[in-house]
């Protein structure tokens, strides 16, 4: 997934996925941002904590392009990605 962003900051990172008990337990899902790159797994088989829908990657500065990789390298089940979003946060101060 990529996406421009409408300027450069930071943003969260966000995926959306739908549970069930097939789903892998520790899907690799890799954020390039301004920084290099950051993996962060993800428990499938554990419903989404932003309003049941999204679970938050983190939050990591971009540029004016925001890349998200999901892969299915390793995992012990199913992989579901819905949608992936950048949400745009207040830089500190």
């Amino acid at each position: 997934f990529s996406a421009e962003l409408p300027e450069p900051g930071s943003y969260e990172v966000q995926v959306a996925y739908s549970t069930n008990g097939n789903r892998a337990t520790a899907v690799p899902v890799k954020v390039s941002h301004a920084k290099g790159e950051t993996t962060v797994n993800v428990n499938q088989k554990t419903p989404p904590e932003v309003d049941g829908l999204f679970h938050s990657i983190g939050t990591f500065r971009f540029e004016q392009t925001g890349s998200v990789t999901i892969s299915n390298a390793g995992t012990n089940g199913y992989v579901i990605i819905d949608a992936v979003r950048w949400l745009p946060k207040p830089e500190p101060d």
